[in-house]
């Protein structure tokens, strides 16, 4: 990790490791934008188009249950504190507002 990087704004953090946040796939980039844009919200209609495109099925079932704040942070073993953290507010912020996804995935559809 180069530590005069100047845009360490910019990085992800998994776990004890940091990645450049230009590094991570498009995948990733896209549920990435999609929760930033969920958790900027507030009071406010959100219209996703096909929010799930370049995600793995199992990803998009994982998304989608996101959005309907379907998670139960105590049960998964898996996630890091930080990540819980990220989620609990993802979820107080899709109480305040009305997500809209309009999509032909089979996954999505299916839930």
């Amino acid at each position: 990790r180069n530590e005069n990087k100047k845009d360490k704004d910019e990085d992800i953090k998994m776990d004890i490791k940091i990645f450049p946040i230009e590094n991570v796939g498009s995948g990733i980039f896209e549920v990435l934008n999609i929760l930033s844009v969920v958790i900027g919200a507030e009071e406010k209609v959100i219209l996703l188009d096909e929010p799930a495109l370049h995600l793995h099925p199992v990803y998009q079932k994982k998304l989608l249950n996101i959005l309907k704040g379907e998670f139960n942070l105590e049960e998964d073993k898996e996630i890091t504190e930080e990540t819980k953290n990220i989620l609990k507010n993802v979820k107080k912020r899709l109480e305040k507002n009305q997500v809209i996804i309009i999509t032909h995935s089979p996954y999505f559809v299916n839930s």
